[in-house]
């Protein structure tokens, strides 16, 4: 993984430069133009939004009730682990 999608908040409080020196990670974050003027579709913002739908769709995620960080982390690897076995087996068809 070398590049990272982020909402344009995390652009302003120095989490760009901690993953560039941290992980090496390219980070890209979705800003809207500065003369923009109502709706705008902003490239790659849709990315974001989608994989944030996705973590939504499983209940847990809809409300931030965890206390601990590692709970969350782990509840997220499950959610995408679901997602991405459910896509897989629909390709292979058993």
């Amino acid at each position: 993984m070398r590049i990272v999608f982020a909402d344009g908040p995390y652009a302003r409080n120095g989490l760009p430069d901690s993953l560039r020196k941290k992980f090496g990670w390219i980070p890209h974050t979705a800003l809207r133009r500065v003369r923009a003027r109502g709706f705008v579709i902003l490239p790659k913002r849709w990315i974001i939004e989608r994989t944030f739908a996705w973590l939504m769709w499983h209940r847990r995620h809809a409300r931030d009730d965890e206390r601990n960080i590692k709970n969350s982390a782990s509840m997220i690897y499950i959610a995408i682990i679901r997602i991405v076995g459910r896509r897989l087996a629909r390709k292979i068809q058993f």
